[in-house]
């Protein structure tokens, strides 16, 4: 066992919007600070395009608790599969998104954090009940947050 094993937390949620729609909310990152409200603006760079090789940067909104982000696109099966590398406070997340139809869509988000710092890993271990805790609810917040977009998207 390592001496700072990774966090891993998964979220499973459904919506009634399809897997296409769903890869849209996905897609239209412009669109998530309507939902996200911690976000002021979203862009995919360099063009725009959801695919390996792009990243996804989310500016924070003025007073809210959120830094800019840059999340790496490592793998694009559109629609049901996107994975995301990114690094924040010395931290590096690994974030596993699956769409898969059943009755519903389910959604389901794994988020892999490791420290990238001894202080962070140790932190984390020290804490890991409080830090699993925290990570779980902003997954979850996050992933709830691209379903709303979802279901405002499909109608």
């Amino acid at each position: 066992m390592p001496l700072f094993p990774p966090l891993v937390v998964t979220v499973t949620l459904e919506t009634d919007a399809s897997p296409d729609t769903v890869w849209a909310a996905f897609e239209t990152v412009s669109r998530w600070p309507e939902v996200i409200p911690d976000i002021a603006e979203g862009r995919i760079v360099p063009d725009g395009k959801l695919e390996s090789g792009a990243v996804i940067e989310t500016r924070a909104a003025p007073g809210r608790p959120m830094i800019d982000m840059s999340y790496h696109v490592v793998t694009v099966e559109p629609p049901h599969r996107l994975v995301l590398l990114s690094r924040a406070n010395g931290f590096i997340a690994l974030t596993d998104y699956g769409v898969r139809r059943t009755e519903f869509t389910e959604v389901t988000a794994t988020a892999t954090v490791e420290a990238e710092r001894f202080v962070g890993g140790f932190s984390a271990r020290l804490m890991r009940k409080s830090h699993t805790e925290h990570l779980t609810r902003s997954v979850e917040r996050r992933l709830r947050a691209l379903l709303t977009l979802a279901e405002k998207m499909r109608t």
